[in-house]
């Protein structure tokens, strides 16, 4: 009863950030860019879709073959999140949403370390793209080389940080923050000596997934480099159907360069516009026309709340209605 009560209060708080961000969308002007398209918006949304089925199957995969449930729960689970994820500032409080919406059908235990390991693959795969993606604009010339430098520079040193968290994961980062947790007054009654063991568990059902089970760990991580190719397919995609093609180098330069700037946006408290502003000086700095780069994010912008509306309504779904072993 009190997840149904925590689900009820996130979809409304959901629905309301979804209004919100459609009403400061200007629907007018949005509608204007994807009438010029027309049925190539279908293209896009069908795109992203395919993204989305791929990212679920390597979350999926994440999560042991007796512990999974059915694939479409976990897509529901996964676009709710997401959703969550885009509408609120710091880009992650729809991993809690994701656990919280299948709480009840697989085991708390593996909806944790499912996701602690799905979210950091996700993010060394895509490190991965972005930095054979400033390497290729490099060798290839595609960008000019001040730029290709500032982007390699950009991917190390995230990937200097991802590369602390990956240690951090396998001295036990569960057990470190229940254990931390301990000292607050307030939790230190909740968090017992039992719930730190629990959190040792996650830690080596984490640190395991690529030992114990080899092939369900190397098709999550192809699944997710197909995934993050995908977004650079879609950045191809809107350019063409715009009339305005380039080459996958210059394509995969434009990726590159507008996820590192999303990696830095992730925690204003709004994104609005600052997404739109990026692009355009991502656009410019690459030479091409600044108010390109807004089109395609606005255009990116309609594909996002197209599938944001989705989302809210499977989070009304999982949520409220469907049935759990514990109900």
């Amino acid at each position: 009863m009190k997840s149904k009560l925590i689900n009820i209060v996130i979809f409304l708080l959901g629905l309301s950030l979804l209004g919100w961000f459609i009403y400061y969308s200007d629907p007018s002007r949005l509608w204007e860019h994807l009438k010029y398209l027309g049925s190539g918006f279908v293209l896009i949304l069908l795109l992203y879709l395919f993204e989305v089925v791929i990212e679920v199957w390597a979350w999926q995969l994440a999560v042991p073959a007796q512990h999974r449930t059915s694939f479409f729960v976990m897509f529901s689970a996964a676009l709710a999140g997401s959703t969550l994820n885009a509408l609120l500032p710091g880009g992650q409080a729809g991993e809690v949403v994701k656990g919280n919406l299948l709480s009840g059908i697989v085991p708390t235990g593996t909806i944790v370390s499912s996701l602690v390991i799905y979210n950091f693959l996700f993010t060394v795969t895509t490190l991965l793209v972005l930095g054979v993606g400033s390497l290729a604009c490099l060798a290839g010339g595609a960008v000019e080389l001040e730029i290709a430098l500032g982007l390699l520079g950009g991917v190390l040193l995230t990937g200097g940080v991802t590369g602390l968290v990956f240690f951090w994961i396998r001295r036990g980062a569960i057990r470190d923050i229940l254990s931390a947790a301990q000292r607050i007054p307030f939790l230190r009654k909740k968090i017992t000596e039992a719930t730190v063991a629990k959190g040792e568990r996650i830690d080596r059902e984490i640190v395991s997934f690529k030992r114990n089970r080899t092939t369900d760990y190397r098709l999550s991580y192809l699944l997710l480099i197909l995934a993050r190719l995908i977004a650079v397919a879609e950045i191809w995609l809107i350019l063409f159907l715009l009339g305005k093609p380039v080459s996958v180098l210059m394509a995969t330069g434009l990726f590159t360069a507008g996820q590192l700037f999303y990696y830095l946006a992730l925690f204003l408290p709004t994104r609005m516009g600052v997404l739109e502003g990026g692009s355009m000086a991502i656009f410019k700095i690459f030479s091409m026309a600044a108010p390109l780069g807004l089109v395609v994010e606005l255009i990116r912008r309609a594909r996002k709340l197209t599938f944001n509306a989705i989302g809210i309504l499977l989070l009304g779904w999982l949520g409220l209605y469907k049935k759990r072993a514990n109900e």
